[in-house]
C-alpha cells in the first residue's frame, strides 16, 4: 500500500510530541469502506484529480461532498468554494482561494496534506520503454512500451 510509508512518517512525528499512535493497514476495499463509515480517528487519502483547476481539486473539503469522509460541516468554506468557482476575474479568484486555504489550514484544519508519496508499480524486468512517474495521470501512453529479453 502506498499509504503505509506516509503513515510511518506521521506516527514518528506524533511520537516526537508524546503521542502513542498505532497504524492499522487495510486492503483497499476495507479502507474505503472504513472511510465511508467514519471508522477512523485519522486516515490517509490520495486526492488526485486529472486537473489543476481548484474547482476540481477542492471538492474534498466541501460539506456536501461524497468524499467528505471527516463529515465536517463548514459553510464558510462551502461559500468560498462556490464564489471562486464562479469568479471570472483571476485576481478575485486568487483572493477567494487564499481565503479558502487560510480557513482550511489555519482556522479549521479538517485536513492536513502531507505531499509525500511512494508510487510502487511492480512490473517484469522485460518491460522496456516505460517510465514510472509519481502521478497516476502521467505516462499512461503505451505505444512506446515493448517486451525485451
Amino acid at each position: 500500500m502506498p499509504y503505509e510509508p506516509v503513515g510511518i512518517w506521521l506516527i514518528d512525528q506524533w511520537r516526537q510530541i508524546g503521542l502513542n499512535i498505532k497504524q492499522v493497514v487495510l486492503e483497499s476495499a476495507s479502507w474505503l469502506q472504513a472511510q465511508k463509515n467514519g471508522d477512523f480517528e485519522v486516515s490517509t487519502n490520495a486526492p488526485a484529480t486529472p486537473s489543476s483547476s481548484p474547482t476540481w481539486t477542492l471538492h474534498w473539503f466541501l460539506t456536501t461532498s461524497p468524499v467528505n469522509f471527516s463529515k465536517h460541516k463548514d459553510t464558510v468554506m462551502d461559500d468560498l468554494y462556490t464564489k471562486q468557482s464562479r469568479a471570472t476575474d483571476p485576481e478575485e479568484r486568487r483572493k477567494l482561494l487564499r481565503a479558502f486555504q487560510k480557513r482550511l489550514y489555519d482556522e479549521e484544519v479538517h485536513y492536513i496534506h502531507t505531499f509525500q508519496w511512494h508510487r510502487i508499480v511492480p512490473h517484469l524486468s522485460k518491460v522496456r520503454g516505460w517510465t514510472i512517474t509519481p502521478s497516476h495521470y502521467l505516462n499512461n501512453q503505451l505505444d512506446t512500451v515493448w517486451l525485451g529479453d
